[in-house]
């Protein structure tokens, strides 16, 4: 949410209020065609529930599709390796049987079965997932940030004095950068206003 009255200047309204702040989220989104949540949405629960409220609030009251682009990650696709060797399974939209069949106890797989159950349960809500991996490059515009898991391998690694890897150091963790995504957004998006559905 934006933190500053300034951002009204650039055509932002400002709510303050944290994920925490239910009734301002529902009623934001009440009000929204398209909701785009990246706000540590990952494992965020509460703050899930209350953008679904608020867009079929807004679905029943008008009769138009919503549009929410909910922020995942990629932890939901992790294997435990440990004492094993991994499985090297590739994940694709085109096969979106493999990422929908994923178990129930991975990791942020319950907000992410609330959006699928959502979309399930009201036809005019457009729900998509968008799993980035970890996130790199500056940081720009009016919530400059560093991003908190990179930050956190790297003060690891200066602090240690070297990286650390797990087992035979053969797994993998992709990355994006973020005008990548920013651009992913986009492209999503648009398509999301011209075609929908669970393997569209």
């Amino acid at each position: 949410m934006p933190r500053h009255q300034t951002h009204t200047s650039i055509g932002v309204i400002p709510l303050i209020g944290s994920n925490d702040s239910d009734d301002i989220i529902e009623k934001a989104a009440s009000q929204s065609d398209v909701v785009i949540h990246t706000a540590n949405s990952v494992d965020d629960l509460p703050s899930t529930r209350s953008i679904i409220t608020g867009l079929n609030k807004r679905i029943k009251t008008t009769g138009k599709l919503a549009i929410y682009i909910h922020t995942g990650g990629t932890g939901v696709l992790a294997e435990d390796v440990r004492r094993k060797e991994g499985s090297n399974t590739i994940y694709s939209d085109l096969h979106s049987d493999k990422i929908n069949g994923l178990p129930d106890e991975q990791t942020h797989r319950n907000v992410d079965l609330v959006i699928i159950n959502a979309a399930k349960f009201n036809p005019l809500l457009k729900t998509v997932t968008v799993l980035p991996p970890v996130i790199y490059g500056i940081i720009t515009g009016l919530f400059n940030r560093a991003y908190m898991l990179l930050s956190i391998l790297l003060r690891s690694a200066l602090i240690r004095g070297k990286t650390e890897k797990i087992g035979p150091g053969e797994s993998t963790w992709n990355n994006v950068h973020i005008a990548d995504l920013v651009d992913a957004y986009i492209i999503l998006f648009d398509q999301l206003l011209a075609v929908y559905g669970p393997d569209a």
